[in-house]
């Protein structure tokens, strides 16, 4: 089926652009689980394929996760792998044996090159609570007892300093709550959460950033707010204490709900204070039944990618799971793996749709403006590269057309394509002018500066 749609690309260069941070995933709950296999061969390749630069997907960001530690026995409400390990011991001090299984996979990011580490808190620990659950609050309200507040700000810096001595890594940012204005966050949830108001979130904030000051941290920052959708991200940004506002380091957001607007809304206030924007979470499920190779999944992974850095210019992009439980039976996460019984793992094409922007749009590069958010554009400045990622969400081909100007500086010099039948295959073709764009695919070009 061939469609007519003609898509101009300006590669001229003549257009605003913004500096790249990279790509990465959070840790919990795969970690949990992969961190504790028998089969190291396979918990090396999933590390591998996640991490590895040249092998890989060369992901640089990871978020850690501090757990709030086992629920009572009459809890056993959490999905497998949610129940997260505490490392604060009874006497106050930290254990990081007690959370191996993670441990284990952030050290093997760490030997392939990641270079950005955020810790982040679904709830506080255990002892800390009204509610004996880490899942929340019977009510959906905070569950952390107000008199805690420096308590767990101090528990935080401590974390952090503690990783960064037994990993020999900096620890970037602390994200002290995650969707915090949510009220699902409730004692029979099957995760851990903790709701937080805007006026609590900025007491701890504060708090935080006093803990940090007397920790001796000299690189750690905090971010937040770490909402669930655009929207909430906003408001809360615009009702922190301007104290705590300026303590804010990073933007945070997830964009499980967002449109247009809310993204360019959210980029021009950080713009206006002056932080930068990670997109911290997003999971993406297509809408097929559970099949590894739907590419459904993908299509939404690269649509939301593209409006992520073209409307809303995240200077980073998260995953949540990277690796998702093939018992669940869904298309989310970028592989899936038997969180019980085999050890064994399985990629999805998701994987291979973000290896089209991951592996050849580094940290570093500069991601250039683009008003059609199917088309991220990115420069090597240095090397003289340029890459393309092209999107055809659509049942009907499309072509993108290259001004004779703007391209006659550049040699396309290789393709790589995943759509339905293809993985991130390398295709022998060239650019000259035009390029058709196969239905429901996702198109890398990559092009090298002439003279």
């Amino acid at each position: 089926m061939s469609g007519n749609k003609k898509i101009s690309v300006d590669i001229s260069l003549q257009r605003e652009s913004r500096k790249f941070e990279g790509w990465g995933t959070s840790l919990c709950w795969w970690g949990n689980v992969i961190g504790r296999w028998e089969n190291k061969e396979n918990v090396e390749k999933i590390c591998s394929l996640l991490f590895d630069k040249m092998n890989g997907l060369g992901l640089n960001i990871l978020r850690y996760n501090l757990g709030g530690g086992a629920n009572p026995p009459n809890k056993k409400n959490f999905r497998v792998g949610a129940d997260m390990p505490c490392i604060l011991t009874e006497d106050g001090s930290l254990d990081l044996e007690a959370d191996k299984a993670q441990l284990s996979i952030l050290k093997q990011a760490v030997k392939y090159g990641l270079d950005t580490l955020e810790i982040f808190l679904n709830s506080p620990p255990l002892s800390m609570l009204k509610y004996p659950s880490t899942a929340g609050a019977d009510d959906g309200l905070c569950n952390l007892k107000e008199e805690m507040t420096e308590a767990l700000a101090g528990y935080l810096a401590d974390c952090a300093l503690a990783i960064e001595k037994e990993l020999d890594i900096n620890v970037s940012t602390i994200a002290p709550f995650n969707e915090p204005v949510s009220f699902w966050w409730k004692s029979e949830n099957d995760q851990e959460g903790c709701h937080f108001d805007v006026e609590e979130q900025s007491k701890l904030i504060e708090a935080l950033a006093d803990a940090i000051e007397r920790t001796g941290l000299k690189n750690t920052g905090i971010s937040a707010p770490e909402c669930w959708s655009t929207f909430e991200s906003i408001y809360c940004i615009n009702h922190y204490s301007k104290k705590a506002l300026s303590q804010v380091k990073q933007i945070n957001t997830h964009s499980y709900f967002s449109n247009e607007q809310s993204r360019k809304e959210l980029y021009e206030i950080a713009k206006r204070l002056g932080k930068p924007l990670c997109m911290s979470e997003i999971s993406c499920g297509g809408n097929a039944s559970h099949n590894h190779s739907d590419i459904s999944g993908g299509i939404e992974l690269a649509k939301n990618i593209g409006v992520h850095l073209n409307e809303m210019k995240a200077t980073s992009w998260i995953y949540w799971q990277a690796v998702e439980n093939e018992l669940m039976k869904h298309n989310h996460g970028l592989m899936h793996a038997n969180f019980e019984g085999k050890e064994e793992f399985f990629l999805t094409k998701q994987y291979y749709v973000l290896g089209n922007y991951a592996k050849f749009i580094r940290p570093g590069m500069n991601i250039l403006d683009s008003e059609n958010s199917d088309l991220v554009i990115a420069e090597d400045e240095e090397k003289g590269k340029l890459v393309i990622v092209a999107l055809n969400d659509s049942e009907l081909s499309k072509t993108l057309e290259f001004p004779s100007d703007s391209i006659k500086k550049w040699k396309n010099c290789a393709i790589y394509k995943t759509s339905e039948t293809e993985s991130l295959e390398s295709i022998n073709e060239t650019v000259d002018g035009e390029y058709e764009l196969k239905p429901y695919s996702v198109t890398t070009l990559l092009f090298e500066k002439i003279g």
